[in-house]
């Protein structure tokens, strides 16, 4: 279950461009960043973990991975949040 322990005044929150895999198998509360595509996929390095931002799309009922709204498939875009002192 995802619960938020930031204060959202000091988060923003905007759409990005999300590769096949964090489609496929993120759900809300996934740390993603950006990659040389320009599009969000899960870190694969410590570096790249450092970046990281936190995807707020919402997950359908079922909670399975891969599992976001409708608009997610037309759009292939995540809503991430960042901020200082993020936490989830």
């Amino acid at each position: 279950m995802f619960k938020l322990l930031s204060d959202l005044n000091l988060s923003n929150r905007f759409d990005a461009d999300a590769e096949a895999q964090v489609l496929a198998s993120g759900v809300t509360g996934s740390w993603v960043c950006y990659k040389s595509s320009g599009k969000v996929d899960f870190p694969e390095t410590e570096a790249e973990a450092a970046g990281a931002l936190m995807v707020w799309t919402e997950s359908n009922r079922s909670g399975a991975a891969g599992s976001f709204t409708p608009d997610v498939t037309e759009t292939s875009k995540l809503t991430l949040l960042s901020g200082a002192g993020l936490r989830g």
